[in-house]
């Protein structure tokens, strides 16, 4: 998800819709509530989340609405005949039934709520189908999946230092910087400091700190903090700092 949005708007101007995104949201850990169980109970608006998960939380009867972005990108679902399957005929069976028109089909019945990757079955759906074939043609899918795998460790760490770790301090920086705005004071500085990400997109797509941030996170939680992200969080630290000394100037 991070990822998405980095390409579609650049690494810049993304960072600078995640500051904001993150500021004016409620941040869900891990192992928490579903983000669709946030939406109806009513504690947030707006949630962002995989489509199959709400579009399954609306068969089950919630009520809430689902809207695909106009950038967005698809993390296809894998099927495979083993090497040492004990019944390959079978499981090839199968999977050319998964990939026909009618095994295509079963994918949107409303227990599964998949995309099928045969542009042919959507001719058959409805007309508010989401079509990817459709979203591709028109710019909305320029999504580069080799690009994003491996740094997925790599954006995850600098979202965690960037907009995680200091979420409460971000969120009341960013409420004084619309105020300040309302109010008519140039505040072209601090959106600046509070949207600067603490490395550039070369950096991020170095292989040896990819290397190294993955081995941290698949050490576990407990594992140290490498150097990179010690940096990465001192930097948005100062960064926040002289944000918050040029919104006291403005008395905001």
């Amino acid at each position: 998800m991070i990822d998405i949005v980095l390409q579609a708007w650049g690494w810049e101007r993304g960072w600078a819709l995640w500051s904001e995104i993150a500021a004016n949201a409620v941040l869900i850990d891990r192992g928490s509530t579903f983000v669709t169980d946030e939406i109806v109970a009513g504690r947030s608006a707006v949630g962002i989340s995989i489509d199959f998960f709400v579009n399954s939380a609306i068969a089950n009867g919630a009520s809430l609405d689902f809207i695909y972005p106009a950038h967005t990108g698809l993390n296809p679902a894998h099927i495979a005949v083993t090497r040492d399957s004990g019944n390959p005929a079978g499981a090839a069976a199968f999977a050319g039934f998964i990939l026909s028109p009618a095994g295509q089909s079963l994918l949107t019945h409303p227990d599964i709520r998949r995309l099928p990757v045969r542009p042919d079955v959507y001719n058959e759906l409805p007309g508010k189908q989401y079509n990817p074939f459709a979203a591709a043609a028109n710019g909305g899918l320029q999504f580069d999946s080799d690009t994003a795998r491996p740094r997925l460790a790599t954006l995850a760490a600098v979202f965690q230092q960037m907009l995680v770790e200091p979420h409460d301090e971000l969120r009341e920086l960013w409420q004084r910087v619309r105020q300040a705005e309302a109010a008519g004071q140039p505040t072209g500085t601090i959106r600046e400091l509070l949207t600067r990400p603490p490395l550039d997109e070369a950096a991020a797509n170095s292989p040896e700190l990819q290397r190294l941030i993955g081995l941290r996170l698949e050490g576990g939680r407990e594992a140290a903090l490498t150097h990179a992200e010690l940096t990465w969080r001192d930097r948005c630290t100062q960064q926040r700092r002289q944000a918050a000394q040029l919104l006291g100037a403005l008395k905001a």
